[in-house]
């Protein structure tokens, strides 16, 4: 809620659906932001999301995904949270922003990876 600093309208995306993606969504609501996308491979948790706050909802292992978000926010979302700690889920966080948009990583990467 204070990291990323959505603002009413902005649009977010958040990466992984478990607490800490779900807080983030929920947080996101809290905050008034106009589009909230959750990314998570697994149905249930993307179903729980849109009944958290999540407007649209997105498996990431589709291979339309990232230019199916990029097209819905006219160009990208404001802020990504990634909430898993993959290096696939932290690169998509990077590729569905906007020009200027923010990514907040939240996961635990593996030391060994940049």
């Amino acid at each position: 809620f204070n990291t990323a600093a959505v603002r009413p309208g902005e649009s977010i995306a958040v990466i992984g659906c478990g607490g800490i993606g779900l807080a983030a969504i929920e947080a996101a609501r809290l905050a008034g932001a106009g589009r909230i996308v959750a990314i998570d491979p697994v149905p249930k948790k993307r179903a729980l999301a849109e009944k958290l706050g999540a407007t649209d909802s997105f498996d990431p292992d589709d291979p339309d995904t990232k230019s199916a978000v990029v097209e819905l926010t006219k160009g990208g979302v404001h802020h990504a949270i990634e909430a898993v700690g993959r290096i696939s889920a932290g690169e998509l966080a990077l590729a569905i922003l906007r020009r200027g948009g923010t990514a907040t990583i939240v996961g635990m990467m593996p030391l060994s990876q940049k």
